[in-house]
């Protein structure tokens, strides 16, 4: 495990995948310190995670395809769907407009 700081996450998620030389999606991770900008720059804090690189799986045994290959998935059969079928709706007509008249208010 190791403590990463930096200005923002993404930051501190590159530096530790280039600690480790993996990807950042191999990285176990968990932050310590969401990064904050404080006021004109005064009090602001870093962003802070602690990284790891999962130990039982080695980075080249993460990047191996499997040497058989995986069985073909059966499909059920297929049914037509016609009682599913989205039906058309039918076209209601506007509502009329109304004039309206604001000659009687005044300012």
């Amino acid at each position: 495990m190791k403590k990463i700081e930096a200005k923002t996450l993404e930051e501190a998620y590159a530096k530790a995948a280039e600690a480790f030389d993996c990807s950042i999606t191999d990285l176990d991770y968990e932050i310590v310190q969401h990064p904050t900008g404080g006021f004109l720059g005064i009090g602001a804090k870093p962003a802070i995670i602690v990284a790891a690189y999962p130990a039982h799986t080695p980075p080249a045994a993460k990047q191996s395809t499997p040497s058989t290959p995986s069985p073909a998935p059966t499909s059920a059969p297929t049914t037509p769907m016609a009682s599913h079928a989205p039906k058309p709706q039918e076209e209601t007509p506007p509502a009329p407009i109304h004039a309206v008249s604001y000659t009687h208010i005044r300012a």
